[in-house]
């Protein structure tokens, strides 16, 4: 699951990259369109961890937090509640609170659910929030019994992309000298 805002923040961003580059070409200034190429090459980059990588996904096993640089899997033994407001918020067993960045906020962000009760239900037995969020409770409903209580909480780096970073900065840092 991901906002469907930040994936039009990034085609939009791809897009005014594209037509940057395009205008150069149709102006015949060829060396001025390769020469941004790097620039706008990072632009599309950063917006792409920023606003196209970042993801909640469901399974049966847990959820996995797809933030910036970093990827945390939660099992769902380990979930001890889910905050749906502005972002959700996984509060795991031991205390410890994590962010997605990626995921749908609330259509009704003023009023926020958690799982104290009656929090997460209207008076209708409708589960509250977004579409998103219904799915997010209604899957943690469904696998929420401890069966694997004391399985780690796995993290990991986004290797490739800190180093495709690193790449292009070297590349614009060579551009410049």
């Amino acid at each position: 699951m991901r906002s469907p805002a930040s994936a039009a923040v990034f085609v939009a961003v791809v897009l005014l990259c594209a037509a940057l580059l395009a205008d150069a070409a149709v102006r015949g200034r060829w060396d001025t369109a390769l020469a941004s190429t790097p620039s706008l090459a990072f632009v599309v980059w950063g917006a792409w961890l920023v606003f196209a990588r970042p993801c909640l996904r469901l399974d049966a096993q847990g959820l996995t937090i797809v933030n910036v640089l970093r990827t945390t899997t939660v099992p769902w033994g380990e979930v001890d509640d889910l905050v749906l407001r502005h972002q959700v918020v996984v509060v795991t067993r031991s205390g410890e609170r994590l962010v997605c960045w990626g995921a749908p906020s609330s259509a009704r962000s003023s009023v926020a659910t958690s799982r104290a009760p009656g929090s997460a239900r209207e008076p209708s037995g409708r589960i509250r929030g977004s579409a998103a969020h219904r799915a997010i409770r209604g899957f943690w409903d469904r696998h929420e019994t401890p069966q694997r209580a004391g399985e780690p909480i796995v993290r990991r780096w986004h290797r490739w992309s800190l180093l495709g970073g690193a790449a292009l900065i070297l590349g614009l840092a060579a551009q410049l000298a």
